[in-house]
């Protein structure tokens, strides 16, 4: 019997896995557990999703889950946008806790 090798799709798989698994395993050393992740979705899904869209790429030349952003290059910069909005923009103040916005965060470099 021939040894299958991986096909393509196999291995796409296997590689989003791996980064899933990775990116879970770097959020638990910064102090984000799986469940710190579902809050951070939901407080996503509940304060953000209505003008960023539920996959984050509701605004034109905005995709929140390319992990990079135009006015933050650190979390705790994008946690601090967040919680205080960009001043000339649709995008407003809220009054997430520092926890809560950091919780945001790290869901979004999940996605």
């Amino acid at each position: 019997m021939r040894a299958r090798t991986p096909t393509g799709l196999t291995l796409v798989f296997a590689i989003a896995a791996a980064a899933v698994h990775l990116a879970r395993a770097q959020d638990v050393e910064h102090g984000m557990t799986p469940a710190d992740l579902e809050r951070g979705g939901q407080i996503f899904l509940a304060s953000c999703a209505a003008c960023h869209g539920a996959d984050g790429d509701a605004i034109a030349g905005t995709d929140l889950a390319s992990g990079v952003f135009k006015r933050a290059s650190t979390d705790q910069q994008l946690s601090a946008l967040i919680r205080s909005g960009i001043a000339g923009t649709p995008m407003p103040p809220n009054n997430l806790s520092e926890a809560d916005a950091g919780r945001v965060v790290a869901y979004l470099r999940s996605l």
